[in-house]
């Protein structure tokens, strides 16, 4: 390696840097040109001034924003100079030449000073105005209302939300309305709303508690009913009616017959308190009762006599219809019908004191011709054309009413005689009847048609509903899925989830009627209707164990529910529950069956508590005993597995053949499947 290393030239070595700067040094006064200095640089500039231009000069911020601040407008620019205001001598000067010239300014000023003043009180004012032109409207809604007069109350409060939607007096209104006419769920509403806005009078709470009996929310009306009973004058005759109602909706039949016996013999009852009292005994009592004897000779004293006020609606409830309807239709019977002999008083004399009476109105007429139509079956088509020559070109109230019945009566043609398109689409009412008339007729793509136009005045929710039917008519089974999804994605009142659900429900949508309970107990968390109607639907789809879950549920958010208990309890048994379980339902049901003998829940659920026992006799005994099971025109499960348990095969094998048609739970089913076998 040393050998090679010799043999290459050696590398060269640079020089260190003391020994180059000492050569610069040494070579830099011969051949390197000197280094300019800033002395001669400066002094060349000075020679040669004349003939080069000058350094330009950097302006400095400072100078920047005073050249700004300084800049005049573009429009200044041109001139010469700014022209001057006038001094405050000139213009005294100027107004001194002429005295008039300040009586028109002063003029001026008081002019603008006024506008000014009248532009910021125009609002107060309109608002001023506004509200009272909706109370005045109001005012007259609430004397409808007494009346009875749905529709034209309806119309009233219609404008008076159109003037002021804010108005506190307008919502009371509104409520009374609905809760008068039935409409239980959205009357909730609206009377929680204003009961955070002011203080409900006494009548408020009445109207709150008709409103929470209509939409079964027993516990809020239990609520407002202690308010009205707390008062200091006591309780009057509708305060007592209310209670009643309330009784009577428990199962506590002798304690709703006792407020009916208060209310009957009180002199100074009304004849809505007359009539209330009338219907709690017959909703708790039998007819051989001698309360049930004296309500009914108090109702037919009452129904025959022209002057009084309350007999229209007396021979209403004879009729079976109910008094107080809505105005969109007429609903099937609702209020219990007295069994009167027809020696007594004889349908043909009702329908005549119904067209004679001052104060019947279309809906008193319609009830009349079906009575007459009922009694002379022969001339149905009589009637039906003297009906529609007398009522079919009448106001909007007759020919709802009039549609109504025609619809009962299958005479859709007639229907759409009375309500062409342009008709029907005057009123919401209207326009329903002529759809329902359409779908009876199966004019499907008619139907669709008129659907697809713009029709505001049902709702986007009621439109797409509607066409969901008519696709699946049709054969449109993916339109009418979307159709469906469309309806429940557009409901948002708490009425249209109620309406959509129903309607989804009886068309077999059972999934979109499941979506609206939910979505509707989710925006009303409290709502008592909407747990029942869900668990309800539940049943109706066969599922058992979340039936139980849902009556549970219900049990833990209105724990003095007695029929809910009663209820979850006869579910937990059909599922199998544990003998100490079986035995405790047993102790709470005859409990609740002795003090209620017209409680057909806890006959039920009595008797399906000893057959899982082993007492036959026990349970056969439950059913014969109550009135309610005695009375049922329905036939019932467990009154077919007690007659078998018995030995009464013939019977109970009848009764579990007529229980074929109707919608029961598997473990129901299975209580009757030896029976429907032979075995």
């Amino acid at each position: 390696m040393r050998r090679v290393w010799n043999a290459l030239p050696p590398i060269p070595r640079l020089p260190p840097p003391r020994r180059i700067a000492s050569w610069w040094r040494h070579n830099a006064r011969h051949s390197l040109p000197p280094l300019p200095s800033l002395s001669g640089t400066t002094a060349w500039w000075r020679r040669h001034k004349r003939i080069l231009p000058p350094l330009p000069h950097v302006p400095t911020p400072a100078d920047i924003i005073e050249s700004y601040r300084h800049r005049p407008p573009a429009e200044w620019r041109n001139q010469s100079a700014l022209p001057s205001l006038p001094s405050r001598r000139r213009i005294s000067a100027w107004f001194r030449a002429r005295p008039r010239r300040r009586k028109i300014a002063l003029r001026s000023g008081v002019a603008a000073a006024v506008v000014i003043a009248a532009a910021f009180a125009a609002l107060p004012l309109a608002r001023a105005v506004q509200a009272w032109q909706a109370r005045r409207l109001t005012s007259q809604a609430l004397a409808l209302i007494e009346e009875q007069r749905w529709g034209e109350a309806t119309t009233k409060l219609e404008g008076a939300f159109r003037i002021r939607n804010t108005e506190t007096e307008v919502w009371r209104a509104y409520a009374r309305l609905l809760s008068r006419a039935g409409w239980g769920e959205s009357a909730l509403e609206w009377w929680r709303k204003i009961a955070q806005q002011r203080d409900l009078s006494l009548e408020d709470h009445r109207d709150f508690a008709t409103a929470a009996i209509s939409a079964k929310e027993l516990p809020l009306a239990a609520e407002q009913i202690d308010l009205l009973f707390a008062q200091k004058e006591g309780p009057n005759t509708r305060d007592l009616a209310l209670a009643g109602q309330l009784a009577t909706l428990r199962g506590y039949n002798e304690v709703a017959l006792s407020y009916a016996e208060k209310i009957l013999g009180d002199p100074r009852a009304n004849y809505r308190a007359l009539l209330s009292g009338a219907a709690l005994v017959f909703l708790n009592s039998t007819p051989p009762s001698p309360s049930y004897s004296h309500a009914t000779e108090r109702l037919l004293k009452i129904a025959r006599d022209k002057a009084d006020p309350a007999s229209v609606d007396a021979l209403t409830v004879l009729a079976g219809r109910p008094v107080s309807v809505r105005p969109s239709d007429i609903p099937e019977s609702e209020s219990p019908s007295p069994e009167v002999s027809a020696a007594a008083i004889s349908p043909t004399e009702i329908a005549g004191l119904l067209e004679g009476n001052p104060n019947s109105r279309p809906y008193h007429k319609m009830i009349a011709l079906e009575l007459r139509t009922r009694a002379e079956p022969d001339r149905e088509d009589e009637l039906v054309g003297r009906a529609i020559q007398i009522f079919g070109h009448g106001s909007d109230e007759t020919l709802i009413a009039l549609s109504a019945w025609l619809s009962s009566r299958n005479r859709f043609e007639s229907i759409l005689a009375i309500l062409p398109p342009e008709r029907a689409g005057l009123r919401r009412e209207l326009f329903i009847q002529r759809v329902k008339a359409l779908a009876a007729l199966t004019r499907f793509a008619e139907l669709k048609e008129t659907l697809l136009s713009e029709q505001p005045i049902i709702g986007e929710t009621f439109q797409h509903m509607y066409l969901a039917v008519v696709e699946a008519k049709l054969g449109e089974s993916s339109a009418a899925a979307n159709e469906w999804l469309r309806a429940l994605g557009s409901a948002d009142a708490p009425q249209e989830l109620v309406s959509l659900a129903d309607y989804a429900e009886k068309n077999g949508a059972l999934d979109i009627a499941e979506g609206a309970y939910a979505r509707l107990i989710a925006k009303q968390p409290g709502l008592r209707s909407a747990y029942a109607s869900r668990l309800r639907l539940t049943e109706v789809r066969g599922d058992t164990a979340q039936a139980q879950n849902l009556a549970a549920e219900i049990v833990q958010l209105w724990p003095d529910d007695s029929a809910a208990r009663l209820h979850e309890a006869y579910l937990r048994l059909l599922r199998g529950a544990p003998p100490a379980e079986v035995k405790e339902v047993e102790r709470e049901s005859e409990s609740f069956s002795d003090h209620n003998p017209r409680s057909l829940g806890a006959s039920m659920t009595l008797a399906l508590a000893r057959l899982k026992q082993d007492k036959p006799a026990a349970a056969l005994a439950a059913v014969a005993n109550s009135d309610s099971a005695k009375n049922a025109e329905t036939p019932l499960v467990v009154r077919a597995a007690a007659l078998a348990a018995n030995g009464w095969k013939d019977q109970a094998r009848a009764e579990a053949k007529k229980l074929t048609a109707v919608s029961l739970l598997p473990e129901e089913r299975a209580l009757i499947a030896p029976l429907l076998t032979g075995d």
